[in-house]
């Protein structure tokens, strides 16, 4: 009987692996077929239209004076520029004079462009400038004589101290001269070192540029082991190395990192120091300098380090290489060439943006509290600009406020689930983050911005949904700094606009505005222009686009747009409407203007574009641009005005 039961037992066990085999074999066949569908498509390509793609086989799209991006489909790689992101099966490099001096592109492209080589070249070393090919007096007269170099010693040219580093952001952008010299790390310098982690394959291929190049710049999106590739050059180069890094807090966290990962000699020759403090090191001479934060580096107290310091090799870090004062692009001609953009991204790494629009301070406390009622696994961080929004929000929801007066902020935050963070949080701390609300922020800075998001990439360990990014903005801070939510775009996330549920205490949803606002016996559509006319109304009038919009009748078309291009799309449509409301474009040229190349974001103007006007505020010309439909837009407002409505 036992023996039976055993047999049985064998049967059916190899029947379920049989049906789950067959199962497997069943989704094997289909993909195939659907892969063999996808390739007898493709074969239907016209060979002269392929002729043409390969004897120019790259998009040169201008974006600025003299400034360009170039974009290239991944299996052709890399043409010259700097690689700043990729989208889908294509790179895209910044390309410029600057850019060309230093990273040149092939002759034919830099042809195409108008660009020519400097007739003289030089290193920056401190308070000179050496020339090592072409005629120094010529460079002395070139860069303004007298007025901006003191004395000249051979090949050797010192500058004023008053205007040297703008004189040092001129003759990098103009002639392309340079802090370092790229070359391979030399062999002397390298030793079998010993840390207690292992380079992941993308990072293994960033550090081998590094070994390959002596100066890189680090830049990829947060939290995925940019600093990881930094340890493993302590680990492998003998001799003092050097981090620099903004705030005493990153100071802290990076002796942590060393203790953790470095065996205890090579953590011993490191030295950690904030670059405002960086002065009592200008005179040393280290093996590796590594610039954490480096989107601080075009400031003047953070040229001087890269420029004065001596350094065999040298490694910039930044997940937000950006900068309100343009000054972006000086980043990678100070800390290394830039790499980085092509490493991968989990989806779990990819929060939701979602801005709440809500009338005032005392609002964005109370949605705050709300939105807090909901756990989460890992930590929720407040942060805010004002220190004054930050002492009322860590009073209301009983939770420590960490600014710079706050002793062992770092001990604050391992220990609370929740905490308000004043600017000193933006960079650097790496918690795990589920939740981030933005109480209040810094203008447009789009560097903020992503800084704050940034936090949320750290891998929580088994997490099965993306974390959670909150903006609170009031209307008059959405209409003058929206801006800043660009860079949510450009790293490809969906940012949702919302306006929480006005009703009263016995209903604390929030809901999505202007698609539904609670209201029982009210149907779909109606409740719909109800959401939007209470959306508006919170949105006091700030100029004629307002006021229009304010107007009952065209916030109910405005809602009847939003209905029918979706979630997505829905914050498009009041984008197209302003953007569009003096002149006519197409929703290519609205996206190229506001530097948008995602497809997706050229696909959702053109979707609200079209609701637009099937509504009847847009109208559309024979070229397929849109404007603003003026003169309904003047008989909704006379009848608005006539009506009192």
């Amino acid at each position: 009987m036992n023996e039976l039961t055993s047999l049985l037992s064998q049967f059916e066990t190899s029947s379920a692996q049989t049906l789950a085999d067959l199962d497997e074999l069943r989704r094997n066949l289909a993909e195939v077929a659907q892969q063999t569908q996808r390739a007898a498509f493709l074969a239907q390509y016209n060979p002269d239209d392929l002729h043409e793609f390969f004897a120019k086989p790259y998009v040169v799209r201008p974006i600025g004076a003299d400034e360009f991006e170039l974009i290239v489909p991944k299996f052709i790689g890399s043409l010259g520029g700097w690689p700043v992101r990729t989208d889908g099966a294509f790179l895209i490099f910044r390309v410029s004079r600057f850019i060309n001096l230093i990273n040149p592109l092939p002759d034919w492209l830099a042809q195409e462009l108008g660009y020519q080589a400097s007739p003289f070249h030089g290193v920056l070393e401190g308070n000179a400038l050496v020339i090592d090919r072409g005629d120094p007096q010529a460079v002395v007269e070139a860069l303004g004589g007298s007025r901006s170099i003191t004395r000249r010693e051979g090949n050797r040219l010192f500058f004023k101290a008053a205007s040297r580093f703008d004189l040092i952001r001129q003759i990098i952008r103009q002639y392309g001269f340079l802090p370092f010299t790229l070359q391979p790390v030399p062999v002397e310098l390298r030793r079998e070192g010993h840390a207690n982690f292992t380079l992941r394959p993308h990072q293994r291929k960033a550090y081998e540029y590094f070994l390959e190049t002596g100066a890189i710049s680090l830049f990829v999106y947060p939290q995925m082991g940019k600093s990881f590739v930094a340890l493993q050059a302590m680990a492998d180069l003998v001799g003092p190395k050097l981090v620099l890094v903004p705030r005493r807090s990153l100071a802290d966290q990076w002796r942590a990192r060393l203790e953790l990962y470095l065996e205890p000699e090579a953590a011993r020759e490191v030295e950690v120091v904030t670059y405002q403090g960086a002065r009592k090191v200008l005179n040393r001479d280290y093996t590796l300098v590594v610039y954490d934060e480096a989107h601080h580096m075009p400031a003047d107290f953070a040229i001087e380090t890269a420029t004065a310091i001596r350094t065999i090799t040298r490694m910039g870090l930044s997940a937000t290489p950006k900068r309100e004062d343009g000054n972006e692009d000086l980043i990678p001609a100070l800390c290394g060439f830039p790499t980085g953009a092509d490493w991968p991204v989990k989806a779990v790494q990819r929060p939701t943006v979602t801005v709440w629009i809500v009338k005032n301070d005392k609002d964005k406390i109370e949605l705050t509290r709300r939105l807090c009622e909901t756990p989460v696994e890992g930590k929720t961080f407040l942060f805010t600009y004002r220190l004054d929004i930050g002492e009322r929000a860590a009073k209301a929801l009983d939770v420590p406020f960490v600014y710079s007066k706050t002793k062992h902020p770092l001990d604050v935050i391992e220990a609370n689930d929740m905490v308000v963070i004043s600017s000193v949080g933006n960079e650097g701390l790496s918690f795990p983050v589920r939740r981030v609300i933005e109480l209040s922020f810094l203008y447009g800075s789009g560097m903020e911005a992503g800084q704050r998001l940034g936090r949320l990439a750290y891998e929580v360990a088994g997490a099965d949904r993306p974390g959670e990014h909150h903006i609170l903005m009031t209307p008059d801070e959405y209409e003058r700094h929206n801006k800043r939510l660009m860079i949510y775009y450009q790293w490809g996330l969906d940012v949702s606009v919302q306006v929480p549920d006005t009703g009263g205490a016995s209903r604390r949803s929030l809901v999505r505005a202007p698609h539904v606002l609670p209201a029982r016996s009210a149907s779909p559509a109606r409740r719909s222009r109800s959401a939007a006319r209470s959306a508006l109304r919170e949105m006091k009038p700030l100029d004629e686009i307002d006021q229009l919009l304010a107007i009952p009748s065209v916030a109910a078309r405005i809602a009847k747009a939003q209905e029918v291009v979706g979630k997505t799309t829905t914050p498009f449509i009041s984008r197209a409407f302003r953007l569009c409301f003096k002149a006519a474009f197409s929703p290519a040229e609205i996206a190229e203007g506001k530097g948008l190349v995602n497809a997706g974001n050229i696909s959702r103007y053109r979707s609200a574009c079209k609701a637009l006007r099937e509504v009847g505020l847009f109208v559309e010309d024979s070229a397929g641009r849109f404007t603003v439909n003026q003169d309904e837009l003047a008989r909704l407002r006379a009848l608005a005005q006539k009506f009192g409505g």
